[in-house]
């Protein structure tokens, strides 16, 4: 007989007895022979922000990369879902060369460099994601090695090693009956879970190309809960590709497409393109095969300063009760050594050129 555990927490407020915004949530976790759907969170800019799900995606432009990306739904309902993920990369031993002296607001993001031989990544992330009374920690530590493909061409390959704990906060339950014998023996063996994982990747990628391929919770681990059950933390398979297009003097075109392959999950799939403006400023649209479209746009300014804003439209089964999806990344390109050239109208320059 096939084993299973119902697990229901049921917030209800009445819209009708209470004046402020109230909502009713039905939480169902069904785990039967196996864990259904996706488990990793669906980033609406997973195409520019890589390095979350894939270790060798750092490195690429020879800076000190620190990025910090924050997402929310159901915004104005408790418990609602939110994300937030802190990143950081660097190659080991590398000088980086800046060719210009930025003088307004918006500014060039550093290009990614094919030309410099073997380089050696690491970094770091950091997840904090929780909805209702669940919540996942995850901290991982990366390491990637990257090295000339061909001439114009670099591969990489990384992985990276951590841990991750799941929790349940009691306090945030309330139950439509109470004295649950199974909830309390669910909470009493599984409320709060550390597990050990990993997750890898490879990249191929030159000045206007980017193909990565990366695969999450890599170890599959069993989920412990009050009876036994073949239910694992599933394997999830993402793949990312895009090229840069020259439509004229100030404008670039990317179209972009992922890829997100889990078991016992529909395949999910992202098409869309990016329209750049003077390298500084782009604005992009996708379409998701759930029949959901997400807009984005982004700014580098400040010479290495970052912004960029994502907004998912829910389709029309969802969209009364999620409410869109919002996504926010912030980051910053750090240079190890400045070596920027001389502008034709410098007054700094040209009075040490008088002086000697």
């Amino acid at each position: 007989m096939k084993k299973t555990l119902f697990l229901t927490v049921t917030l209800v407020l009445f819209d009708n007895f209470l004046p402020m915004k109230q909502f009713i949530l039905v939480i169902t976790l069904l785990f039967t022979q196996t864990v259904f759907g996706q488990q990793e969170v669906n980033f609406i800019q997973l195409a520019n922000n890589s390095y979350y799900l894939n270790p060798a995606a750092g490195g690429m432009t020879n800076t000190l990369n620190a990025e910090m990306i924050g997402r929310a739904q159901w915004l104005g309902y408790s418990g609602k879902p939110r994300t937030m993920v802190f990143s950081m990369n660097t190659v080991l031993g590398q000088e980086t060369e800046t060719n210009e002296i930025y003088t307004s607001f918006l500014s060039s993001p550093p290009e990614r460099k094919t030309s410099t031989g073997i380089k050696h990544v690491v970094g770091g992330t950091v997840l904090l994601d929780a909805i209702g009374p669940f919540s996942k920690t995850s901290l991982k530590g990366n390491y990637a090695i990257h090295l000339p493909f061909t001439k114009k061409v670099m591969f990489g390959a990384g992985i990276g090693l951590g841990w991750n704990n799941f929790n349940v906060n009691q306090d945030r339950i309330i139950l439509y009956q109470e004295n649950d014998a199974t909830l309390d023996n669910y909470l009493a063996i599984s409320s709060n879970q550390n597990i050990l994982d990993a997750n890898a990747g490879m990249v191929f990628y030159s000045e206007k190309l980017f193909l990565g391929f990366s695969v999450s919770q890599a170890f599959k681990n069993r989920a412990v809960f009050s009876i036994e059950t073949d239910s694992y933390f599933e394997r999830h398979y993402f793949s990312v590709l895009k090229y840069l297009f020259p439509a004229s003097n100030t404008i670039e075109i990317e179209p972009i497409f992922v890829a997100r392959i889990v078991k016992n999950a529909p395949f999910s799939w992202d098409l869309g393109a990016r329209v750049i403006y003077d390298k500084a400023l782009w604005l992009g649209i996708n379409y998701r095969n759930t029949k959901n479209v997400t807009v984005q746009f982004g700014v580098h300014f400040l010479k290495n300063i970052y912004f960029a804003y994502g907004f998912e439209f829910s389709n029309a089964l969802m969209k009364k009760t999620m409410n869109g999806t919002h996504e926010l990344t912030l980051g910053v390109h750090l240079n190890k050594k400045s070596k920027s050239k001389r502008t034709e109208n410098d007054p700094e320059e040209e009075k040490k050129g008088v002086e000697q």
